[in-house]
C-alpha cells in the first residue's frame, strides 16, 4: 500500500495554499483589486494557459500515450454526465431559486485554476497533455448545458466563438496538429514558451487567492446546501471516478488528471454567469471561497483512494 502519490499531492497543494494566501496578502495590501484580478485572469485564460497546453504536445508522438489522450475524453464525458444526473435528482425549485447554482457548481469544476496547476506540479507537462481532453470537453458543455441552465434554457451560445475560437482551444489544437504532425519546435522557441507555461500556477494561485477575499463565511456556513454541493463536488464525483478508472484499469497519469479535475473545487465561471443571468452571484461566489479552501483537505484524500485501490 503506497501512499507516496498522496504525499506528494498534499505537499503540492501546500505550496498552492501558500501562493494563494499571497494573492490574499495582495489583495489586502492593496495590490490587487478586482481590477487587476480581471487583468490577470485574461493573461491566464488568454495567453499563458494555451501556451502551456500548445506545450505539453510538444513531444515525441506516442502511440499509447495518444490512445491515454482519447480515452481521457471518454472519462471526462463521464465526469461531467455523473454530477449532471445527481444535480438532477439532488437540488430541486426553492423560494431563492438557487438550485440552478446548485447543479451548476457540482458539475463544473475550477479546472483552469486549481486543477490544471496541480496536475502540472505532480505529473509536469506529461498531466497536462492528458488535461487538455478534459478541458475540451468542459468548454463544450459549459458553453452549452451550463449555460443553458443558469439561463432557465433561455441563453443560446455561439459555439463557435465561445469554445473553437477561444484561445484555450486553439492552444490545444494547434498543438494537437503538431503532435501529430510530428512538429517539434527548436530548443530557442520552444524553452521561452516552456518558461511562459510555468507562469501558469502562480498568477492562477494569486487570482484565486485575491478573489477569496471578502467572502462572507458566516453566511455561507449557515446554508445547509453549501456543504451538499461540496460534498457532492468534492467527494463523491471523484470517488464515482476512482471506480470508474479502476474497474476500467485506466492508466495511472489518465486516471489521475482525470480524477483531480474531477475533484476540483466550483470554478468563478459560476458567479460571471449568474451575475450575467441576475441569479445569486452572491450564494455561487461563496461556493466558490468555501470550496476551494477545503479542496485543500479533499484532494489529498481523494489522491490516497485512488492510491488504495490501485
Amino acid at each position: 500500500m503506497d501512499f507516496t502519490l498522496s504525499i506528494i499531492t498534499a505537499e503540492k497543494i501546500l505550496a498552492l495554499f501558500i501562493m494563494l494566501c499571497f494573492g490574499v496578502l495582495g489583495n489586502k495590501m492593496g495590490l490587487l483589486d478586482k481590477q487587476r484580478e480581471k487583468m490577470l485572469s485574461n493573461l491566464l485564460i488568454n495567453l499563458i494557459t494555451p501556451v502551456t497546453f500548445f506545450v505539453s504536445f510538444q513531444q515525441e508522438f506516442d502511440s499509447d500515450k495518444f490512445m491515454g489522450l482519447l480515452i481521457t475524453f471518454g472519462i471526462a464525458a463521464l465526469a461531467h454526465l455523473i454530477p449532471i444526473a445527481i444535480g438532477h435528482f439532488a437540488f430541486k425549485d426553492d423560494p431563492k431559486h438557487q438550485w440552478q447554482i446548485d447543479r451548476y457548481c457540482c458539475t463544473y469544476g475550477n479546472c483552469a485554476f486549481i486543477g490544471i496547476p496541480l496536475i502540472q506540479n505532480i505529473l509536469g507537462y506529461e498531466g497536462v497533455f492528458y488535461v487538455t481532453a478534459f478541458i475540451t470537453i468542459f468548454n463544450i458543455l459549459v458553453f452549452t448545458h451550463g449555460v443553458r441552465l443558469i439561463s432557465d434554457g433561455e441563453a443560446h451560445t455561439d459555439l463557435l466563438h465561445s469554445v473553437i475560437l477561444n484561445p484555450i482551444f486553439i492552444g490545444i489544437g494547434l498543438g494537437l496538429v503538431c503532435y501529430l504532425c510530428r512538429f517539434m519546435l527548436p530548443p530557442i522557441v520552444l524553452d521561452p514558451l516552456r518558461t511562459l507555461g510555468n507562469c501558469n500556477t502562480p498568477i492562477a494561485m494569486l487570482v484565486a487567492g485575491s478573489s477569496l477575499t471578502g467572502t462572507n463565511f458566516k453566511q455561507i456556513l449557515k446554508s445547509g446546501r453549501t456543504y451538499s454541493v461540496s460534498v457532492i463536488r468534492l467527494i463523491i464525483v471523484p470517488l464515482i471516478m476512482i471506480a470508474i478508472c479502476a474497474l476500467l484499469h485506466i492508466e495511472q497519469n489518465v486516471a489521475l488528471s482525470t480524477i483531480i479535475c474531477a475533484g476540483a473545487p466550483v470554478g468563478t465561471m459560476a458567479t460571471v454567469l449568474a451575475v450575467q443571468y441576475d441569479k445569486d452571484a452572491a450564494y455561487s461566489s461563496g461556493l466558490f471561497a468555501f470550496t476551494t479552501i477545503i479542496c485543500l483537505i479533499t484532494l489529498p484524500f481523494v489522491v490516497a483512494i485512488y492510491s488504495l485501490v490501485m
